[in-house]
């Protein structure tokens, strides 16, 4: 995955989700389906979006607290066409099981 590729899909999803104005919610488990697509990146191996709670080596997520609400990030992950239906079959937290029992290497877009 270069810098480029990931630029060009974080793009996507923000516009992705500024466009919904909420009925598409910005937080954990959210996915976006076709979002390379979208990003002008079609025939990569990943195809789809999850939104998920970022993996952290230590400390705390960032926050950003603004007047009124709390802002969390978030980390967007790339998936499969068949990663992204297991999902809607089994749901996100079997997916996030699975990939990390199979030890995926989600940097890998071309997998």
């Amino acid at each position: 995955m270069g810098g480029d590729e990931a630029t060009a899909v974080i793009a996507a999803a923000a516009r992705l989700l500024a466009d919904a104005r909420g009925i598409v919610p910005a937080q954990p488990g959210t996915m976006l389906p076709g979002l390379a697509e979208r990003a002008g990146l079609a025939g990569l191996g990943v195809a789809h979006g999850l939104l998920v709670a970022p993996y952290l080596w230590g400390g705390d997520v960032p926050q950003v607290t603004e007047e009124g609400r709390l802002t969390v990030m978030l980390q967007l992950v790339m998936l499969t066409g068949d990663e992204h239906a297991y999902a809607v079959e089994h749901g996100v937290a079997a997916l996030q099981g699975k990939l990390g029992a199979e030890q995926v290497d989600l940097l890998d877009w071309r997998r």
